[in-house]
């Protein structure tokens, strides 16, 4: 794991320039020079390809890293930049420690992870920056005379459409939205040769669908864009979304190290045992050891916990064991940790959810989705109510909890 200590990002980091007009023709370097700092900055690129970028970027001061999957493209790109800073890796499981990066970047590769992975890819971004460091997305939409070139060897539109689906989800994975901006980027090709040899480069799985391809994208070529110095220019219309790790409030992660299990298992016991009479034999029932345990901050220290689990192989999930401390109680931290959890799962297309909730927090739970079902019940001694949330529609599920808080 590659990282330093956490510190905060201040405004005074960020670019003063102006964003673009929507509409106008920009440079994808002019984009992340209006959005992103770079002198003295470390800066990490998902899906770097073979490194133009991130080269374009340690020009100008940057300590840029980059992240690729394929390593054929990261080859290139060491062969080009040297082998310092440039991984093997997948956004959904980036391999780097908390909060050293003060920028993350994604250009026309955030619609290429696996859709019930780009939550997951949000939460990992946000994992890495720093407080108040930023993620910076640029997709190509689907849409304008290059999508139209190149549709017939790959139809995007639902993929970059789930993309975008995703973003939208970011407030509630630990982000601040800053900006959002279309622009047009212009793609030049020199022949249709060139053309299929970047799109098979970028993704060798196209080479089989290539033949039956082919004529489809020379008639597009002869039809769309115009003329270039040398062979035709191409308008791609581009949206960049701006999104900030924030500074304030609770910051929710996965319990992963045996300190952060220990922390959750010693608030459930301060919470449960020592505040509500729960016996510990009773709240320690044998299923930990299935669940994901999500652990909320506050200031740095223990505020908050969950878990969930599935309880079969139809996609339904319970969520159980929803707890705050007292001290931390009114600040948002349990609404925080559902809205944290429910994006993840819906992200992962799981549902629906399944919760026991206590009687006090019902309320709490109607919020995010929940309806009652059944008639109130008692579960060590407390009075709770089982609630269910359907899954989501879509690609992007799930909850049953028993003790909440």
């Amino acid at each position: 794991m590659l990282g330093r200590p956490e510190e905060a990002v201040t405004t005074e980091d960020f670019p003063k320039r102006a964003p673009p007009a929507q509409g106008v023709v920009r440079r994808t370097t002019e984009i992340i020079a209006a959005f992103l700092p770079l002198v003295d900055r470390r800066i990490l690129e998902v899906g770097c390809g073979e490194g133009a970028l991130a080269g374009w970027a340690r020009r100008r001061g940057a300590e840029a890293l980059g992240l690729e999957v394929d390593r054929g493209r990261l080859e290139r790109a060491r062969r080009s930049l040297g082998p310092r800073g440039l991984l093997v890796g997948v956004g959904e499981a980036l391999p780097f420690a908390e909060s050293c990066f003060e920028g993350v970047l994604y250009h026309n590769s955030f619609h290429h992870v696996p859709v019930h992975e780009q939550t997951e890819a949000l939460v990992e971004a946000a994992r890495v920056l720093r407080p108040g460091g930023r993620l910076l997305v640029l997709e190509p939409l689907a849409e304008g005379d290059y999508f139209e070139l190149v549709r017939p060897l790959e139809d995007e539109t639902a993929i970059r459409a789930a993309a975008l689906r995703a973003l939208e989800r970011a407030a509630d994975l630990g982000f601040e939205k800053v900006a959002q901006e279309r622009w047009l980027q212009r793609v030049e090709r020199r022949s249709p040769d060139e053309l299929v040899d970047a799109l098979v480069a970028a993704d060798p799985a196209r080479r089989a669908r290539l033949a039956e391809a082919r004529p489809a994208i020379e008639a597009a070529w002869a039809r769309l864009g115009e003329p270039a110095s040398e062979g035709r220019l191409f308008v791609q219309p581009m949206l960049a979304v701006v999104l900030e790790r924030r500074t304030t409030g609770p910051t929710i992660g996965v319990a992963r190290s045996p300190a952060e299990r220990a922390a959750v298992f010693e608030l459930r016991k301060e919470v449960f045992v020592d505040e509500q009479g729960v016996p510990l034999a009773e709240e320690l029932d044998g299923f930990d050891d299935r669940c994901e345990h999500l652990l909320a901050r506050l200031d740095g220290q223990p505020a908050g916990c969950l878990r969930w689990r599935r309880l079969g192989t139809d996609g339904t999930v319970k969520i159980e064991r929803v707890a705050v401390r007292r001290t931390a109680r009114g600040r948002g931290v349990a609404r925080a940790m559902l809205a944290w959890c429910l994006a993840r799962l819906d992200g992962r297309g799981l549902g629906p959810c399944v919760l026991h909730a206590q009687l006090q927090a019902l309320e709490l739970y109607t919020r995010f989705g929940f309806r009652p079902e059944g008639e109130p019940f008692v579960d060590a001694g407390i009075p709770h109510r089982r609630l269910v949330r359907p899954a989501p529609p879509g690609p992007h599920g799930a909850t049953t909890s028993d003790r909440q808080v």
